[in-house]
């Protein structure tokens, strides 16, 4: 059933493809092949904010760090987008990254209290 929306894009916009492709794998609940596209789309769009460093592809890229748990990298790239062109989804991406953190700190106490 998801194989139409994972087909493989070329051109411009794969990077951005490919980061909605690992948002519909993830909530699908298929987190391996989720992470493989986060770090294709990283890859491809590092290559794109290198050439051209849109707010649009630093913004992708961002979303691709934070897919991956990198998110001290995906808030860096995060507030250069915003930099570059405020929005609010740039706001509401650096809001994620921040409750991925929480999330993320939180995971030692829950351990430590079994």
């Amino acid at each position: 059933a998801l194989a139409p929306l994972l087909a493989p894009r070329a051109g411009h916009g794969r990077g951005r493809w490919l980061v909605r492709a690992a948002d519909i794998l993830a909530a699908a609940g298929r987190a391996h092949e989720a992470r493989d596209r986060y770090d294709e789309a990283a890859r491809e769009l590092r290559g794109g904010a290198a050439r051209r460093p849109s707010a649009a592809v630093l913004t992708d890229l961002s979303r691709a760090l934070l897919g991956l748990g990198r998110l001290d990298e995906a808030e860096l790239e995060a507030r250069r987008a915003l930099a570059a062109s405020p929005s609010v989804e740039r706001t509401d991406l650096l809001t994620a990254i921040t409750r991925a953190r929480a999330i993320e700190s939180a995971r030692p106490a829950q351990g430590g209290a079994r």
